[in-house]
């Protein structure tokens, strides 16, 4: 079943006022959205075509993409002694991608956090600095793909472009200095001091071991989320090359950190249109493209995690009735 969420859980310790804002944003993004899309309806039946069969591919690599970020935590995780099946890491990843859409900010983060704590005996601490090590190896790949396809791209230099261009320098120059900067852990016995010595402590010991595997599936996870968003403007009758998708994945994979709406909805939507713009790409075939694109994901996640319960419900009832027949 999906991992139960303990009354510690950081999700609940969300402000109202944080909470709020959560929902303006969200209703602030789809009234634009929504706007932009009233005021080019003549355009959408023209520019927009259907082609559903492109979505079988679309489902398959979303399906992929939950495969590698389960794998992404059980390697990290094994680093500091927890062993996590991968079953468990997959319907870990079902169900963290679900909790993004009820619980914004730290939603998904607080449910893996919380469920590692009570089933693996995880520290926060640690968990912190699994997500640091994430989060600073993803950027650094990401920005690295959107530099190099940057130059690929049709057209000339423009303000937007060149603006792009130094978020990703800055993006990967401060990817890397996380990695190699010299923390010293502070030596005070209060409270604070004591969760910031363990988080850097953490964030040490996984900076010693050894990173490929973690590098080659952050690439594989790259590479999939690039065929995503092909196949995702394929849906919709528009075809992006593959220098093309993976500039819109890169950047649509930075804007993770704009999470203000529950699963970024909106929000990544906006970056791949803007992406799809500076690539050359039509902005409402872009925009169709990241929703149906959303909607597989979303259906994917669901059933994933509905049939993983499902499958948990069904072993537990057999073993008891086995139980009970003995």
């Amino acid at each position: 079943m999906i991992p139960e969420v303990a009354s510690d859980d950081p999700t609940r310790r969300r402000s109202p006022i944080a909470r709020w804002a959560s929902v303006a944003a969200l209703f602030a993004v789809l009234g634009l959205g929504a706007g932009y899309l009233i005021r080019n309806a003549s355009d959408l039946a023209q520019s927009v075509r259907l082609h559903p069969l492109h979505l079988v591919p679309l489902v398959l690599l979303e399906a992929s993409l939950l495969v590698t970020r389960g794998l992404l935590t059980r390697s990290l995780c094994r680093i500091f002694g927890v062993s996590l099946g991968a079953r468990e890491a997959f319907h870990l990843a079902a169900a963290t991608s679900l909790t993004n859409y009820v619980a914004p900010f730290v939603g998904g983060t607080g449910l893996r956090a919380v469920y590692l704590k009570r089933r693996h005996r995880l520290p926060y601490a640690s968990f912190v600095s699994v997500q640091a090590a994430t989060y600073t190896l993803h950027f650094a790949i990401s920005a690295t793909t959107g530099l190099l396809c940057l130059p690929a791209l049709p057209g000339g230099t423009s303000a937007l472009r060149n603006a792009l261009a130094a978020l990703l320098f800055l993006v990967l120059v401060a990817s890397v200095l996380a990695h190699w900067w010299p923390f010293r852990p502070p030596s005070g016995q209060g409270t604070i001091s004591r969760s910031v010595r363990r988080v850097i402590e953490g964030w040490i010991r996984l900076r010693a071991s050894r990173f490929a595997p973690l590098i080659g599936l952050l690439a594989a996870n790259t590479i999939l989320q690039g065929l995503a968003i092909a196949f995702a403007f394929a849906a919709v009758g528009t075809r992006a090359s593959p220098i093309e998708a993976l500039f819109v994945a890169s950047i649509y994979s930075l804007s993770i950190v704009l999470a203000i709406t529950p699963a970024s909805v909106g929000i990544s939507e906006g970056a791949v249109v803007l992406a799809a713009s500076v690539a050359g790409l039509p902005s409402l075939p872009a925009l169709m493209a990241a929703v149906a694109r959303r909607v597989v994901a979303f259906s994917v996640a669901l059933g994933s995690t509905l049939a993983m319960s499902f499958g948990n419900g069904s072993t537990s009832a057999a073993g008891d009735g086995a139980g009970r027949g003995g």
